[in-house]
């Protein structure tokens, strides 16, 4: 059966406000539980629940002292690897909608923000700092009966030095199953879809409005899945296949939304797919989900398809007329 996306919840978050910007939004894999990071906070909210009326996330973890800059869940698990401005890491676990703090490891050398995460598997985790990427491997350890754990960090792996790659624009995901990278040119006002290692020129491509299908502003695209691509553009997601080819307009209920950050997961017990949405505000952050339903479960319209079901009134009213006008002209 069909299934279209609708928007389900809004959480404002009010602590996201300059200098404490929200940072990211970030959903587990099995969109179970979702993360948004803001100043020096991480708040988790546990959507295997009903979702309420408080936009307060069911647990928080803060440090004075650092500011997030990265996270990255855990394929498979429930750990949250936070990255800080000086270099640090911490990782999280949740447990039944509670956050326990598995531990703080942190870099040799000189003091760099971190700049990417990303989990080879439960026991390795890879940090980028600047020009280099150090990859970890660590062991959680329990010491006592509180369920606090001690993360002991082994010398780290390897240390890589990344060279400069020719493309200026920031590439926002990676498909290892296509070997494709997404990338965000905003001086060209599009986004681009490339093919790792190869020669052939990115195809590139841009989100339109509803009604004039113009040019709109560019911020950040992913992957949902090895044949899907998702962007934002201005009040709106766009999802296109891996052709390029639009399949569905996911209208925002505030038409002036900008996408800051894009975050997806999949719930196979239920079926159902999930997207997560950050956005920056002057004085608030903002995280919107939108998740799946039968086609015929949606009552409220967040899709549209295209020029036919945009001018629905419109085209039966010319052709009403026109079948008016030929049947006069007869009789």
């Amino acid at each position: 059966m069909p299934s279209v996306w609708r928007e389900v919840k809004t959480l404002a978050i009010p602590k996201a406000s300059h200098p404490n910007t929200l940072v990211d939004a970030s959903l587990l894999s099995n969109a179970d539980y979702l993360a948004a990071a803001y100043g020096h906070e991480v708040g988790i909210w546990d959507l295997k629940k009903e979702l309420t009326s408080s936009d307060d996330p069911q647990s928080r973890f803060s440090n004075q002292y650092l500011r997030v800059q990265r996270m990255a869940w855990c394929w498979g698990t429930t750990q949250l690897a936070i990255g800080y401005d000086e270099g640090s890491v911490s990782v999280l676990s949740v447990h039944d909608g509670v956050v326990l703090m598995e531990g703080f490891g942190l870099t040799t050398g000189p003091v760099d923000s971190v700049s990417g995460l990303a989990w080879l598997s439960p026991a390795l985790l890879a940090v980028s700092m600047r020009s280099t990427v150090e990859i970890w491997r660590f062991a959680s350890v329990p010491i006592d009966y509180a369920r606090i754990w001690n993360l002991a960090f082994d010398p780290f792996l390897a240390r890589l030095s990344i060279l400069p790659w020719k493309l200026q624009h920031k590439i926002n995901d990676v498909s290892t199953g296509t070997g494709h990278a997404l990338y965000t040119d905003h001086c060209s006002g599009t986004y681009g879809l490339l093919k790792i290692d190869s020669q052939q020129p990115p195809a590139q491509f841009y989100p339109q409005a509803l009604e004039s299908r113009a040019p709109q502003l560019v911020s950040c695209v992913k992957f949902v899945s090895k044949d899907l691509i998702i962007g934002g553009g201005v009040g709106q997601l766009i999802l296109w296949n891996h052709s390029l080819r639009r399949l569905q307009n996911l209208v925002y209920k505030n038409s002036i939304t900008v996408v800051d950050s894009i975050s997806s997961g999949y719930r196979l017990e239920t079926d159902t797919g999930w997207i997560a949405t950050a956005h920056r505000f002057q004085d608030w952050g903002q995280v919107v989900l939108w998740c799946t339903f039968d086609y015929e479960e949606a009552k409220v319209p967040t899709v549209a398809p295209g020029f036919l079901e945009l001018h629905k009134g419109t085209c039966i009213f010319v052709l009403s007329l026109f079948i008016v006008t030929i049947l006069s002209f007869y009789l």
